[in-house]
């Protein structure tokens, strides 16, 4: 599969199983002026949503905080599998990221999130932590083109194993699909008027090739000042 064609990829890879954060420390403290915009593709429980808010506009949002909202609302929606990872498959909820060289007022982050029940926890608890005008969480997803997708409703917040191909057939896999709207980077920050977008966070489970895909003409306009995507050998990814 080629993603992005005719963009010159800069990329500093490492093998380990979760990411670094240090150099995001390193990018919020070295940000131009002027608004940042940061658009989070694969939101999930939000922690990109926290560290990116933590670093360039609200510093007591730590990532303690965020994972104690979201036990809060997964005793809500009395979600177990919520409660129990709460923190994060990477223990996002007990990392301390370090705070920009300033506080920021023009701050936003716009989060994508596939699944249904995952989105409405991620909102409510962008309501709980009191950051809620400096997010948007949109109700579509991303991906190489604009369109529809069935997934299954049945997924618990917060779970990682629902994706655009589980729902090709009705079965054990996907008890009950709906349709969800998808589309590219590029209609996003067209339709959202921004010429620049300040970090763009990838993470869908093996189909980040797609949505980057889906973002080659903001990429070929550098648009984009940074981008971070999770890779590994399942499904488009590889």
């Amino acid at each position: 599969m080629q993603c992005a064609p005719r963009v010159v990829w800069a990329l500093l890879a490492h093998t380990s199983r979760c990411p670094s954060n240090a150099w995001l420390d390193a990018l919020a403290l070295a940000a131009p002026p002027g608004p940042v915009r940061v658009v989070n593709v694969g939101a999930n429980k939000g922690y990109a949503v926290q560290s990116a808010l933590r670093r360039w506009v609200m510093p007591h949002l730590s990532g303690a905080r965020w994972r104690r909202a979201i036990q809060s609302v997964a005793a809500q929606v009395n979600s177990g599998e919520l409660a129990y990872f709460s923190a994060g498959a990477c223990d996002d909820g007990t990392y301390t990221t370090k705070v920009g060289s300033a506080n920021r007022d023009d701050v936003h982050v716009h989060a994508l999130e596939l699944v249904p029940s995952t989105r409405r926890a991620l909102e409510a608890v962008t309501l709980a932590t009191g950051v809620a005008q400096y997010v948007t969480v949109h109700p579509f997803a991303a991906s190489n083109a604009s369109g529809f997708v069935l997934v299954d409703n049945t997924t618990s917040p917060g779970g990682e194993r629902n994706h655009i191909d589980r729902c090709k057939l009705v079965g054990p896999r996907c008890a009950q699909p709906i349709q969800q709207r998808v589309i590219t980077v590029d209609e996003l920050l067209a339709s959202l008027k921004l010429s620049q977008l300040s970090y763009l966070a990838v993470d869908t489970e093996g189909f980040d090739a797609l949505v980057l895909e889906g973002a080659a003409a903001s990429l070929a306009a550098r648009a984009i000042r940074v981008v971070e995507f999770e890779y590994h050998g399942k499904r488009f990814a590889a």
